[in-house]
């Protein structure tokens, strides 16, 4: 949990104005003392929804949950950006090139695209075509997911879902993909409006999944960011920067993807 906190506190320390980041969490009571300190420590908020939790494991309703309760007291147009831990019983560093490199490539990423079209309402590395974002790391305005049901379910594939729908093929179209972002060499995957679960997935990408892995700081990604940048006529600027972000770290064990369907 320390790592992925302190990484998170790197990428948004860097962004104006600073984001609040609101922490839902799953873990055993006598944690909490531990788990607020370090939530505190990189002054996140606490979700006051986890405290009084049972604390059983809801897969991601516990961060589901409290992002419908903040996009219903947010503007329609606010952003809200959506992340998940690799599990605080999954502490290995190896396991950590995935939520870096997503929530470095989210958090750095340039908006205005989304923020201005009034046809988009999400936005994520890998858009499916039911409108999820495979992964699991998105940004999403308040007003869609205001409108969004949100309950517990025992399927643990119910919140990968949450936010497409099944039964629309053309649901990707609201959803701006962000593989653009990453410079080709790093991903081996080129930009298209969604993708099948088994195009999310290259040597180039788990070699930078490994990388990123082994970084110290998000400063390391910049210089790769930037050729990428120049290389696309864009300033190299090391941060994009909204004029209005929220962020939240769902942190408890998560496993699997839902299946895409053709």
């Amino acid at each position: 949990m320390e790592t992925q906190l302190h990484w998170l506190f790197q990428l948004v320390e860097r962004m104006e104005p600073r984001p609040a980041v609101l922490v839902a969490y799953v873990a055993p009571r006598a944690w909490d003392g531990a788990v607020h300190q370090a939530i505190a420590r990189y002054r996140f908020i606490v979700d006051q929804g986890s405290v009084e939790a049972d604390r059983r494991n809801r897969f991601e309703y516990p961060g589901f949950r409290a992002m419908k309760l903040l996009a219903q007291a947010s503007a329609p147009d606010d952003l809200i950006y959506y992340c998940h831990s690799k599990g605080i019983v999954q502490l290995a560093e190896s396991k950590m090139g995935l939520f870096r490199l997503h929530t470095t490539v989210g958090l750095t990423a340039d908006l205005a695209q989304l923020r201005d079209d009034p046809g988009l309402d999400r936005a994520g590395i890998f858009p499916s075509r039911w409108g999820w974002c495979w992964f699991n790391f998105f940004w999403v305005k308040a007003g869609y997911m205001a409108g969004r049901t949100v309950e517990v379910s025992a399927d643990r594939y119910h919140f990968e879902a949450l936010i497409g729908n099944r039964g629309d093929k053309q649901a990707y179209r609201p959803v701006l993909p962000l593989i653009d972002r990453l410079p080709f060499a790093d991903s081996g995957i080129a930009l298209k409006p969604w993708y099948r679960p088994e195009e999310t997935s290259t040597p180039e990408l788990l070699a930078t999944y490994y990388r990123y892995a082994h970084m110290a700081s998000p400063a390391e990604a910049d210089v790769a960011r930037g050729r990428h940048m120049a290389a696309r006529g864009a300033p190299e600027t090391a941060m994009s920067r909204p004029p209005s972000l929220w962020a939240r770290l769902s942190l408890f064990r998560k496993s699997g993807r839902p299946e895409g369907r053709q």
